[in-house]
């Protein structure tokens, strides 16, 4: 019974239907999520594919260290609502 259940199960990781990949970080939040797929956090980079306004999906990246605020895809392209800047106080969209 215990082979049969370990056959089952490389088969289903065979076939793609059983996936126990992790992200290194946790995805942060935000409503780029409704419309970017493949989303990961790498060395302080979100990386993700987006869709643009026409439905077509591009590869978008953003440094997270710079970013406060709500992530948004924006025309598919990845942006923080607030960013960090050279002072106190500096908040650029």
């Amino acid at each position: 019974m215990r082979a049969v259940a370990i056959g089952l199960v490389a088969a289903a990781l065979g076939a793609g239907y059983v996936s126990f990949a992790t992200p290194a970080r946790a995805q942060p939040p935000g409503s780029y999520l409704q419309t970017c797929r493949n989303v990961r956090v790498d060395h302080g980079m979100l990386k993700a594919r987006c869709l643009d306004l026409r439905g077509r999906p591009r590869r978008t990246s953003l440094f997270l260290p710079d970013c406060r605020g709500e992530i948004e895809n924006v025309d598919g392209v990845l942006t923080c609502r607030l960013r960090r800047g050279p002072g106190p106080g500096f908040d650029r969209r």
